[in-house]
């Protein structure tokens, strides 16, 4: 008769069982576990790869268990149910007194030691160091951990202590997983194929110890491929094809099958099984055992934020600290680049262009241009009456207005020359005198001017506008130098300058100043940027780093939260956004001397919540990909567009409708009008266009935050 399991499952209800007194340590019936998408937000985003498949399986306590199967037979997958690391789609689990995914039960942590197939250590700290981290999530005291640790390193046969995991051999790396899943007396070991790589005689050490453990109470869950392991163990399983098809100890399916080796017998079963539609024949031994489960429902809530053990927070923060302070380049680099960005900010985002070349057509200089022969004509200027000096060449005093810094002169003898050097980029414009400028515009003067004569008294200027900003810098200074030549020839006749002036007054301003650079308007947005990209960089494969080396998911299995984890990593994130703040507000303000006219602690806070933001966003990245060059791409994709979105280059009342319906959703938009406000209008925080930036760098570090724990915890279930 087939081993049956009878299974009670009344609802959400809680009694009050013994748990440590229930002869079974692990029961599983019709179990059906698939691979696939299962974030709720996204949906099932492909077809579910199923690995089990109507899989049943009895562990008793104080068993040594060893499941066998081929590759890819769902060894890994069923020790991951047990585990809670993987949710059952179908079917019924029962771990220890309880379902392994309800925290109230908590079959994680110290009742479990847990070997996963990957190595699963990081690999900066030391050996010792590694015990310390496991031993305080485990929540032991320090003289136990260090005499377990003293023990099992001369029994394993583990190199020196103080050697970084990185530096271990692959089957000094195993010994130490090893090591790491006992290190705490759990009740139930799991080791996933855990004598890879290990020489045969720490092989047989390894199989001994488990041997005493057993022993003394303890059950041992093993798999491996090597059948001839499994016959020392006191029950084997035989796992094909998603489902466990017998079930007995290795003397049992010798005996049945009279076969001398327990691997023939195994090619014996799976043969038949896979020559059947449906279950095999008598494989197990003739035993009914009725398992009551009682299911503890887990609120929502409670699974996201449940109760926080210091000692595994002090772990987590513990790793996270050696992880920034082992790596004095990261350090360097970290403290280095947020400096070096908001240099190279102020030397390019500086004054406005000078320097730029403006060709001239004089033709009222004819005559000293052909004389001259070396294109620089002598341009004499007249300070005598416009009006009495008639022949006076006013277009040389008109070109003595300009600004000398800002436009570099260069004649030509005649239009067609200047528009070639214009087409050909080597000026970025053209003023032009018509013949007689002088004359016609003492006429116009004395508002005697005829048609031709308005025309002759002109100024003609032709510009280069491929770029706005030299565009409107030599507008702007022409306009200026007009207004000057006006003054200087009101003065020369005696004349009041009032008359000749604009009837514009501006007044000083409110804000700002009257010449308001560019690099005023974009550094606050540039010092979001920096920080906030600065922490996308960094935790974008922090959580995927973990992930890829399976610290994440055997941290889990020894009692760490999924948001113990993320507040660990936040929480050492927070201080390296503070440091790259002051560091980014003090270059900027106190090196390189801009104005702030507001409070610099607001500022330096106003970044702290975007460098979080930052921070966030690359935990939810991290959480999301699975490949660390999706992550990065994906960080690199999104620099562009927010940096355009979010107003850091151009007003967002510039934009049209959509765009700025966009942009002013996105997590910068407002911090950078609040940096404007402080910096430039020197507001606080009782105006509200500096709240709300505040506030809205806080909402979406909190929406950041939230969206990676829950697909975080989703994507490893």
């Amino acid at each position: 008769m087939n081993k049956s399991v009878v299974f009670d499952t009344p609802g959400t209800s809680v009694k009050n069982i013994k748990q440590d007194e229930h002869p079974y340590a692990v029961v599983l019936k019709n179990t059906k576990v698939e691979y696939g998408s299962n974030i709720p937000i996204l949906g099932r985003l492909k077809p579910s790869n199923v690995v089990l498949n109507n899989c049943s399986l009895v562990v008793k306590r104080r068993e040594f268990f060893v499941l066998l199967g081929a590759s890819s037979a769902g060894k890994t997958t069923l020790l991951k149910a047990i585990v809670g690391l993987k949710n059952i789609s179908q079917g019924e689990i029962w771990v220890l007194g309880g379902h392994p995914a309800s925290i109230y039960h908590k079959t994680a942590g110290s009742k479990v030691g847990y070997m996963p197939q990957e190595l699963a250590m990081f690999g900066e700290l030391t050996i010792k160091e590694t015990l310390n981290f496991f031993g305080m999530i485990y929540g032991m005291d320090e003289s136990i951990w260090l005499f377990q640790m003293r023990k099992y390193s001369h029994v394993l046969k583990l190199p020196n202590l103080e050697r970084p995991v990185k530096y271990l051999s692959g089957g000094q790396k195993r010994r130490l997983s090893f090591t790491i899943a006992i290190l705490h007396k759990p009740q139930l070991i799991i080791l996933d194929e855990p004598c890879v790589g290990v020489d045969p005689l720490v092989r047989k050490r390894m199989w001994d110890l488990l041997q005493v453990f057993v022993g003394k109470g303890r059950t041992v869950i093993m798999t491996t491929q090597y059948i001839e392991e499994a016959n020392d163990a006191s029950e084997v399983a035989f796992l094909y094809k998603g489902r466990i098809i017998a079930q007995d100890s290795p003397d049992g399916f010798k005996s049945k099958y009279s076969m001398p080796k327990l691997s023939d017998v195994f090619y014996k079963i799976t043969n038949d099984d896979g020559t059947s539609s449906g279950p095999p024949a008598e494989t197990s031994k003739a035993e009914e055992p009725e398992v009551k489960l009682e299911y503890i429902h887990t609120p929502f809530i409670r699974k996201i934020f449940p109760d926080m053990g210091t000692n595994k927070m002090q772990a987590m923060l513990f790793k996270n600290r050696i992880r920034y302070t082992r790596n004095w380049k990261l350090i360097l680099f970290l403290l280095v680049l947020p400096i070096f960005q908001v240099a190279i900010f102020n030397a390019t985002m500086g004054s406005p262009p000078a320097g730029l070349k403006m060709g001239v057509v004089n033709y009222e200089l004819r005559g000293e241009f052909e004389r001259s022969g070396n294109n620089s004509p002598y341009c004499p200027v007249n300070h005598d009456c416009l009006i009495k000096s008639p022949k006076a060449r006013k277009s040389c005093t008109l070109l003595s207005c300009l600004d000398k810094d800002t436009i570099k002169l260069k004649y030509f003898p005649d239009e067609e020359s200047a528009e070639e050097a214009l087409k050909n980029g080597e000026t970025y414009g053209t003023l032009r005198f018509e013949e007689g400028f002088t004359p016609s515009l003492s006429k116009y003067a004395m508002r005697t001017a005829s048609p031709d004569d308005f025309k002759r008294c002109q100024l003609y200027v032709r510009l280069d506008k491929t770029s706005n900003e030299e565009t409107t810098v030599l507008k702007s200074e022409i306009h200026s130098a007009y207004q000057k030549f006006r003054e200087k020839l009101a003065d020369e006749c005696g004349q009041s300058r009032e008359g000749v002036q604009m009837p514009i007054v501006y007044l000083p301003p409110i804000y700002g100043k009257n010449e308001l650079q560019m690099k005023d308007f974009v550094a606050p947005g540039a010092l979001c940027v920096i920080v906030f990209f600065l922490s996308v960089s960094i935790t974008a494969l922090t959580l995927l780093t973990d992930k890829t080396e399976g610290l994440l998911q055997r941290s889990y299995v020894a009692g760490v939260t999924f948001t113990q984890m993320l507040l660990a990593h936040t929480a050492i994130q927070f201080l390296i956004v503070l440091i790259q703040a002051i560091l980014v507000v003090l270059f900027h303000i106190g090196v390189f001397g801009n104005e702030c006219k507001g409070i610099y602690i607001l500022v330096v806070i106003l970044l702290i919540f975007q460098g979080m933001v930052g921070a966030n966003l690359g935990f939810f990245i991290s959480a999301i990909c699975s490949k660390e060059e999706t992550a990065i791409e994906l960080s690199l994709g999104l620099l562009f567009p927010i940096i355009l979105l979010s107003g850091m280059f151009w007003t967002l009342d510039g934009m049209d409708p959509i765009p700025r319906f966009i942009s002013r959703r996105l997590p910068m938009s407002y911090a950078i009008v609040s940096g404007r406000d402080i910096m430039i209008r020197g507001w606080y925080l009782t105006d509200w266009e500096v709240t709300r930036g505040l506030l809205a760098s806080i909402i979406w570090a909190a929406v950041f935050w939230v969206l990676a724990l829950l697909v975080t915890i989703n994507t490893h279930k």
